[in-house]
């Protein structure tokens, strides 16, 4: 089927558009593209689409957590902790380790993709480059452990 040089512009177009809004977009692209017909490759990017959107809201932010140079990952008992709370509690120096934070499927995540958790998951509300846990205290209305 021959299709019009406005309606081929405006195809193309469209799945720029659709394919910007897939974050792993290229784990979609050579499945996507093996459709037939517009509308089939419609319906694969939208498909892909939603599932991006329930990956994204499976994960939230748990608590910070540090990963010392060795590999072990000492979490915090809650969001109520800071990074420097539980470097102190269990005696590490700022020098020796990644701070970052946990997610509820148990991962280590750097500051920054926590922050892109955090947003998608809506436990903050306003956008942040890195996660501090002040960022998920003040949204959540959790007051900060203070150790003595």
């Amino acid at each position: 089927m021959k299709r019009s040089k406005k309606e081929q512009k405006y195809q193309a177009k469209t799945l720029s558009e659709m394919f910007a809004q897939i974050k792993r977009g290229q784990d979609y692209i050579t499945v996507v593209m093996q459709r037939s017909t517009w509308e089939e490759l419609q319906w694969a990017i939208n498909v892909a689409l939603r599932e991006e959107e329930k990956m994204a809201t499976k994960k939230k932010i748990v608590g910070p957590a540090v990963k010392e140079k060795n590999g072990k990952i000492d979490k915090a008992p809650s969001i109520a902790w800071s990074h420097d709370d539980l470097e102190a509690s269990k005696h590490l120096k700022k020098k020796k380790v990644k701070e970052g934070f946990e997610t509820n499927t148990g991962e280590f995540v750097s500051r920054k993709t926590a922050a892109k958790i955090a947003q998608k998951a809506g436990e903050i509300k306003h956008e942040v480059k890195k996660l501090h846990t002040t960022d998920l205290r003040r949204s959540m209305h959790v007051k900060e452990k203070k150790l003595k």
